[in-house]
């Protein structure tokens, strides 16, 4: 019998209140507190900082309960993939290496800004899209259950 919860995005955004209760407060400090925390503004400093703030605040009705609040997940991994394309934006405009191929591998690089983008941004740009990770969708369990019984 197939596991119901087979993939990062059923376990992460499965409803688990030990998962909930242990983010959640983390969480909301972090969104609430973190523009507090900033000396001086700078455009960037106010678009990382309003990033995390909707990330961290999406993210919290989104593990309470990802069914009703489906579009909150949905939001949370659409501004990663748009972190994900500017990261990869800004290493093309702003560096001179074009490919990032003679540095070291742990510093910023168009190299690296590609592979994070096919690596973890195309992923969360096909949930934000699809609402799952899977390539394809499976029968529900339950169906495929009745169906092996004969009713």
């Amino acid at each position: 019998m197939k596991d119901e919860r087979d993939s990062i995005g059923d376990v992460a955004f499965g409803g688990s209140r030990f998962i909930f209760w242990c983010l959640a407060p983390v969480l909301l400090i972090s969104g609430v507190g973190l523009p507090f925390l900033l000396g001086d503004w700078t455009p960037q400093k106010v678009i990382v900082t309003a990033a995390w703030t909707a990330c961290s605040l999406l993210a919290i009705p989104a593990l309470y309960d990802s069914k009703r609040f489906w579009w909150a997940a949905r939001s949370v991994t659409g501004l990663i993939v748009l972190a994900y394309a500017a990261y990869v934006i800004h290493e093309f405009s702003f560096t001179d290496d074009e490919f990032g191929l003679t540095g070291p591998r742990s510093e910023s690089s168009p190299r690296n800004a590609i592979l994070g983008f096919f690596v973890i941004g195309l992923p969360c740009l096909w949930y934000t899209i699809f609402g799952r990770f899977q390539f394809r969708v499976d029968d529900d369990p339950e169906d495929a259950t009745s169906e092996a019984e004969g009713d």
